[in-house]
């Protein structure tokens, strides 16, 4: 493994979130080597992630088809799109993203400690994920196999961006934990065609999952270009105006129904809502945006109240895995 890299503004920090010097935060992170678990239960679970579940996981990808889609997008296999159908009858087109997130925890793993099996198991994987990549930056199997000229046209249910996010935070964690820069160089060409396309002077597009917004908050953070800053607030400012329209499920499921500065509660999908307010929370502390914080503040502490299990769990509603009342 290579030295852990420094962030743009001379951090050493290595953690999934490194607040700038310059954000509105009273704690900051502790880094990957500041603590040592060596035993008991955690040291356990650990040892277990690293040996079984991170392998074992990597097979998934492979008897899936997650990795086969990849190898078809780079025109190294022939053969059908692998995919599980939704309940309306299409083809998850997110599967990237289980690949994306795989490797951001090998990353972190790596950063532990040099590990050859994963590795030489990450490696042709990071090299598929660069075959795959268009010239102009795009990456995304779905659309490049199953989809072709469809990119950027379902707004509600692609999970372009969404995936794109996934990827990011792979990339970060390879560039910051174990000082690799190959995902890094894949991301920033492909972030740099949605900004082209969607930025502040581009076309209004929103993702129907957020995710990408934390993802670029952290982009930036780590390589210092404010560009990454705006696309993040751009499509944090576009949501909640009806660009998704009502959908199978209703505008509220995709956070559209208000805008984030003003809606008042937790509503619709669990995971997208979280997403969302993670990704407002990284925005309002780096710009030293007040508003944007308290709406925040206020979406989390009724959450806290009244839609969330005691452990913790959200999402009391089997249909459309939403908050419930």
């Amino acid at each position: 493994n290579s030295t852990p890299q420094k962030l743009y503004n001379g951090s050493t920090t290595v953690a999934p979130v490194v607040p700038t010097d310059r954000a509105s935060v009273r704690l900051r992170p502790l880094d990957l080597d500041a603590v040592h678990v060596e035993s008991g239960l955690w040291a356990e679970r650990r040892n277990v992630s690293r040996r079984v579940s991170i392998p074992h996981a990597r097979a998934q990808l492979e008897g899936a088809g997650n990795l086969w889609n990849l190898r078809l997008a780079a025109g190294l296999v022939d053969g059908p799109y692998r995919g599980s159908r939704d309940d309306s009858g299409a083809s998850f087109p997110f599967l990237d993203s289980d690949v994306h997130k795989w490797l951001e925890a090998v990353g972190w793993e790596l950063g532990q400690g040099p590990d050859r099996d994963l590795s030489a198991a990450a490696d042709p994987v990071i090299d598929l994920l660069a075959a795959a990549q268009r010239d102009d930056g795009y990456l995304d199997s779905y659309f490049q196999v199953s989809q072709p000229g469809q990119e950027f046209t379902d707004l509600q249910w692609g999970h372009e961006l969404y995936t794109l996010g996934h990827l990011v935070q792979a990339a970060i964690a390879w560039h910051r934990a174990a000082g690799d820069d190959r995902l890094l160089r894949i991301v920033e060409r492909a972030v740099d065609l949605v900004d082209a396309r969607f930025g502040p002077r581009g076309r209004a597009f929103v993702d129907g999952h957020p995710e990408i917004e934390m993802a670029l908050v952290e982009l930036y953070r780590t390589t210092g270009e404010s560009r990454h800053l705006e696309l993040a607030r751009t499509l944090l400012e576009r949501r909640g105006h009806g660009l998704l329209g009502e959908g199978r499920f209703g505008a509220r499921y995709w956070q559209d129904h208000e805008p984030v500065r003003s809606a008042p509660d937790p509503v619709g999908h669990a995971v997208r809502q979280v997403y969302l307010d993670c990704g407002a929370v990284d925005l309002a502390v780096e710009t030293g945006d007040p508003e944007l914080l308290r709406a925040v503040i206020q979406r989390w502490e009724r959450m806290v109240a009244s839609k969330e299990y005691l452990k913790g769990a959200l999402g009391s509603q089997h249909r459309a895995a939403s908050f419930g009342d």
